[in-house]
């Protein structure tokens, strides 16, 4: 499965194949963006984990503020490869996810069955409270805004 990487002008890194894509933006130091729409194949992993472990080798503390709102679906190996990053992170990882789907909902308990290093939050408002709260700074408007389907097909 093909990936193309592009970095936007406010450093927002987007990869993005057939079925979806993520942005990653850094807000500050150790603190980072995520968003996850569509279909997660392992493949994606490698491409939009690169910012995030520059992020934490840099700082040695990484929080991420992930909208997986248009997240669908996922590969167990998706989810294994989080399981890897976040345990040879040795806990100086923390994700606050805001979760709407019930099989995403799923797989974050999966993953903090092996390492608790997620909180996840259903609504707009808390995931929101969450993320002021760590990064008092944080204004959702300041945030990438999702892509089109039509933009963010790889082929």
């Amino acid at each position: 499965m093909a990936t193309k990487t592009v970095t936007q002008s406010d450093g927002t890194v987007q990869v993005s194949w057939e079925s979806g894509y993520t942005q990653v933006k850094r807000l500050a130091p150790g603190i980072a963006f995520l968003r996850l729409v569509g279909f997660m194949p392992g493949v994606a992993f490698d491409e939009m984990i690169k910012p995030l472990a520059r992020e934490l080798e840099a700082h040695s503390s990484l929080a991420i503020f992930c909208d997986t709102t248009g997240f669908t679906r996922y590969k167990s190996e998706y989810r294994a490869r989080w399981i890897e990053f976040l345990k040879s992170s040795n806990g100086k990882v923390q994700g606050y996810l805001l979760v709407k789907s019930a099989l995403i909902r799923v797989g974050v308990r999966l993953i903090n069955l092996s390492v608790k290093a997620i909180q996840a939050y259903s609504d707009q408002p808390s995931f929101d409270a969450a993320c002021k709260e760590v990064y008092p700074a944080y204004q959702k408007a300041s945030l990438p805004l999702p892509l089109t389907d039509d933009v963010y097909l790889a082929t």
